[in-house]
């Protein structure tokens, strides 16, 4: 099944210990077999949370450690990522945040600002989960997930919900299934003869597809590893 949890577990299986990414600012490193308990794990918290598959999820961070396990683990969960464009309006974001019918949104302290004030005109109750992006956790490890079972992900169902920068009027949602996340990265692992021993550097942020396809899923399909700046 080509999915993003499919990638994730078979390299889980078969590297476990195999970096996948570093995040050399806060001196932290995440291997195959982390990267997918941690994916479960963030999976079942927002199940416990009282989200659904396919329901969607939105960040308003740098790119950093948390960054990229959540836009990743969200997908594998089966929920669908909208990231928030950190460049753009206020206008911009309320829209966003309104037509995505964004659930959750994980932020940080230094965005936390723009983000309410972005937020004021949506009409709905959104969940807010401040959180360190240096940090080993975003959810307490010791709640009881027992009762917490992920739903299937096929390669048809949406992952990606990304949406245009809006300049020539308002933003269009772009929507991308595993299947398409999964083709990226592959078309990149053979384009540029990608080998598990080549190393990404993400230079882009994870609200932009060539942060998110390039530099963060192509080494899951090529078995290689990124350094997340």
């Amino acid at each position: 099944m080509r999915t993003i949890r499919h990638f994730i577990d078979s390299r889980a299986e078969q590297q476990p210990e195999k970096i996948y990414m570093i995040a050399p600012e806060a001196g932290l490193t995440l291997n195959y077999s982390q990267l997918r308990e941690d994916s479960i794990s963030l999976g079942k918290h927002l199940l416990k949370r009282g989200l659904l598959k396919a329901d969607k999820l939105s960040f308003m961070m740098g790119n950093g450690y948390q960054t990229n396990k959540i836009f990743l683990g969200a997908m594998y969960a089966g929920f669908v990522i909208a990231p928030l464009n950190l460049k753009a309006q206020a206008s911009h974001l309320e829209y966003v945040l309104d037509h995505s019918d964004a659930k959750l949104i994980f932020f940080t302290q230094d965005h936390k600002e723009r983000l309410l004030s972005a937020v004021k005109g949506v009409k709905r109750d959104i969940e807010f989960v401040e959180i360190d992006n240096d940090a080993q956790a975003i959810f307490p490890e010791d709640e009881d997930l027992s009762g917490f079972t992920l739903p299937d992900v096929t390669e048809d169902d949406e992952a990606l919900l990304l949406y245009t920068s809006g300049t020539t009027g308002l933003p269009i949602g772009a929507s991308l299934s595993h299947l398409n996340m999964v083709a990226g990265g592959l078309y990149k692992t053979i384009a540029h003869w990608l080998t598990p021993d080549v190393w990404a550097l993400c230079s882009l942020p994870l609200y932009h597809i060539n942060g998110e396809v390039v530099t963060s899923v192509t080494p899951l399909v090529s078995g290689g590893s990124v350094v997340m700046p």
